[in-house]
């Protein structure tokens, strides 16, 4: 793999574990004393994680799939816009709002137009996010999906396990990592998820603007979000499946294109 593409992706990872981790330290109790600095030092590596998945992206050669590309975009832009306006809409004060960083700052005595702000960028800046990494899935496709191929044509499971990082891995070293060299692959990781991720994740806040209007109330948030993260998860199966199906096809019959729309 290319050496700027590696370095890259290493990058993403790195940040993308730093936001997380600025995340998860804001909402455990113990570091309640540290709950408003880590809220103010969130937006500095999730800037950071803007410009290397930008940097990311722009490394991806395929530029066929601008029809999915916009659909992708608006279909996250409406569910942020969604969610927000439908809280906006019930709890203008905020006094209903659940998202852990905003209660920080609502809790700790900021005022409500700074959490406006501090809201609406955040959220602008997650909704970036979501674009660049849905676009970078796209442009890296091709590349992604023969690597994939190249690493685990024996059998759908061999595909399966080399999209998800494990090419060069054994089935014990995918399955039970123990050790620095038996993690998987950050560039296959990375595209594998990206795909349910920010579609999940959208569909997700479509759902949560929905409760705001009182339809299925009483589903509990995180059992909301793990079962359509795990629905993606089983749509991307599908697709990995049809996709091993017709690049095995393709090669049977002296590289012809196929209906993945991926030729090599």
């Amino acid at each position: 793999m290319d050496k700027k593409i590696h370095s890259a992706v290493n990058w993403v990872v790195l940040l993308f574990v730093i936001t997380a981790c600025v995340v998860s330290l804001a909402m455990i109790d113990a570091f309640a004393q540290w709950h408003v600095v880590l809220t103010y030092a969130l937006p500095i590596p999730a800037l950071g994680l803007l410009f290397t998945s930008y940097r990311l992206a722009l490394q991806g050669e395929d530029r066929s799939s601008i029809p999915i590309r916009w659909i992708g975009w608006m279909y996250m832009l409406g569910g942020i816009s969604f969610d927000m306006a439908a809280t906006i809409i019930h709890s203008p004060d905020l006094s209903q709002e659940m998202n852990p960083i905003a209660r920080i700052l609502l809790d700790s005595g900021h005022a409500l137009s700074f959490v406006y702000i501090y809201g609406f960028v955040m959220q602008g800046i997650l909704l970036i996010f979501y674009c660049i990494l849905w676009a970078g899935f796209l442009r890296h496709n091709r590349l992604y999906l023969k690597s994939v191929y190249q690493l685990g044509s024996r059998s759908y499971w061999f595909f399966f396990k080399a999209a998800t990082g494990g090419g060069n891995l054994t089935w014990r070293q995918w399955l039970l990592p123990i050790s620095l060299n038996d993690l998987p692959s950050a560039y296959h990781i990375l595209w594998f998820t990206a795909p349910y991720l920010v579609l999940g994740s959208a569909t997700y806040r479509y759902l949560l603007g929905l409760q705001w209007f009182d339809l299925f109330p009483f589903v509990n948030r995180i059992l909301l979000g793990g079962t359509i993260l795990g629905l993606a998860f089983l749509i991307e199966m599908i697709w990995l499946r049809y996709v091993y199906t017709g690049l095995k096809d393709t090669k049977m019959n002296s590289g012809t294109n196929t209906g993945s729309g991926i030729s090599f």
